[in-house]
């Protein structure tokens, strides 16, 4: 991934951090937004968040007998 326009490795790492709290805020929030829809059942609601780690660095969850979807290029 390209650097560009960060000068430093320290900027750029700042980004990243910054990027990936707001997408675990988001993340969090949507999963609150969702803990008690009447119209999820437990396993739509497990699959939901099954589906949404994938787009975590670092998070390598896959349910027994799936393979992992490939890597975000955001």
């Amino acid at each position: 991934m390209s650097r560009y326009p960060f000068e430093t490795e320290e900027e750029f790492d700042e980004f990243w951090k910054a990027r990936n709290s707001a997408r675990a805020m988001h993340f969090l929030q949507t999963m609150v937004a969702n803990l008690d829809n009447t119209k999820l059942t437990d396993d739509q609601f497990r699959e939901f968040i099954r589906n949404s780690m994938h787009g975590f660095p670092g998070v390598d969850y896959t349910k027994p007998g799936q393979t992992r979807p490939p890597e975000s290029k955001l």
